[in-house]
Parts: C-alpha cells; sequence; structure tokens
C-alpha cells in the first residue's frame, strides 16, 4: 500500500465556472520508489483522470443542475451550513487558514463560500 495526500484550491471564476488547483504532497525524505509509486496513486485516483475525480466531477454537475431545477425552485430550499458552527479552531496548527478538530465540520463551504461572495460583488 501507498499512500497519496492531495491539497486543493477551488476558485469560483464566476456563475458555472470553476478553476480547481491541485498538488500531491509526498514526505520529502521519501524514498524515490515511495515517491514515483506515490504519484502513480495519485494520478490514478485523485486526479481529473483518476477514477475518484470522474465521478465527483460528474456528481457535482448534476448537484447544481438540480438546484435549478423545478423541485428546488418550487420548494425554496435552503441549504443550511451549520455543522461545527459550535466548534473552535485547533490553536497549534502552523500553516495557513484553519484547522478544525474534526472532519464532521462544514467551516469549509461555510469559508468557500464567503469567499465565493466576495468575488462575486467584487467591482471590476
Amino acid at each position: 500500500p501507498v499512500s497519496n495526500t492531495t491539497l486543493r484550491l477551488w476558485v469560483p471564476r464566476g456563475p458555472g465556472r470553476m478553476e480547481i488547483w491541485a498538488w500531491m504532497l509526498v514526505e520529502k525524505r521519501a524514498s524515490e520508489e515511495w515517491k514515483r509509486r506515490s504519484r502513480q496513486v495519485s494520478v490514478l485516483t485523485f486526479s481529473p483522470t483518476g477514477i475518484f475525480e470522474q465521478d465527483d466531477t460528474e456528481n457535482f454537475l448534476h448537484i447544481t443542475a438540480a438546484t435549478r431545477g423545478w423541485l428546488a425552485q418550487r420548494r425554496k430550499l435552503a441549504f443550511v451550513y451549520r455543522a461545527g458552527l459550535e466548534l473552535s479552531p485547533v490553536t497549534d496548527f502552523v500553516g495557513p487558514g484553519r484547522v478544525y478538530p474534526t472532519k464532521y465540520c462544514e467551516a469549509t463551504a461555510r469559508a468557500f463560500y464567503r469567499q465565493w461572495l466576495d468575488y462575486m460583488t467584487k467591482e471590476g
């Protein structure tokens, strides 16, 4: 088994447009063989040609279409991003941004939509 870690930056570029930056991370001191195999696993799984990304991309397209559809418009669906509101970020994280003590938290979604709103309401 070979592990791989990816880091993603999703940048809204306008209505219906998204730019995604992705990096694969590997231990600096890992052997060249491990780095090669980790890269291969990353490309085969979480990349534009990977087996997981293709499924996710299709789901995202359908979710976006469904939010514009008849049912969503008629029912006035409200999206609630409240999971983890009571949580505080960990204080010993030295990297950029905020890290929370659980993966069951919608802080990332809230930050994404705050940034999206900022981009969409900017002048010029």
